[in-house]
């Protein structure tokens, strides 16, 4: 897995950030404009018809950290950015800084030009719930394992699944634990959520 830290090669005037729609397209350019969210110079959205805006905790593979910022227009598509940008299976790119700039002046611009916008932290309830079930399945799996391999006399088997449980399992709860959904005050950005002010 390779991590490149990039940025990209010709500067747009506002704050932007670059990913794509789909695997097998070019990357799309988003910039906020004041009250409009521009794609490609050529298409906008108007950002006083978001409904939400929701920041949650989206982990790469290995453990490597990623968030993402959605938001919800009404009756159109929900837009998903997220701070990872894959290039290949076993490459991608990050630039938290820019993402950081890009999330801290999308979320300005959807304060201002709707108020009637909810902020959100964590997913949804349902998807969180989803998460906790599956956390659980983890644990179940590796305590009925470790069970039978005593109960079987083996122990150097229990020995292993205890030592395989924590990189496992950790993972699975430090995105819980950030994903917790809970409401936010308008315009708000939550740490933890997106990158630090430093490097992440």
């Amino acid at each position: 897995m390779t991590a490149v830290q990039t940025g990209d090669a010709a500067v747009p005037r506002f704050p932007h950030w670059r990913q794509r729609s789909d695997s097998w397209r070019e990357a799309n350019l988003y910039q906020v404009k004041d009250d409009r969210l521009l794609i490609d110079n050529d298409e906008d959205i108007a950002l006083d018809r978001v409904d939400e805006v929701r920041f949650s905790f989206a982990p790469g593979p290995l453990g490597h950290t990623g968030f993402a910022v959605q938001i919800v227009r009404a009756n159109a598509p929900s837009i998903t950015f997220t701070s990872l940008r894959w290039h290949l299976l076993v490459q991608f790119s990050r630039d938290d800084p820019r993402y950081r700039a890009f999330t801290l002046a999308l979320a300005a611009a959807v304060s201002r030009s709707a108020p009637h916008a909810r902020f959100f932290a964590g997913k949804s309830m349902s998807a969180w719930l989803a998460d906790v079930a599956t956390l659980t399945l983890i644990f179940c799996v590796f305590a009925v394992a470790a069970f039978q391999s005593l109960e079987y006399g083996w122990d150097w088997l229990c020995a292993a699944g205890l030592a395989l449980a924590p990189p496992s399992v950790v993972p699975f709860m430090r995105g819980a634990m950030r994903n917790f959904p809970r409401p936010l005050p308008r315009g708000h950005v939550p740490a933890g959520l997106v990158p630090s002010d430093g490097a992440d």
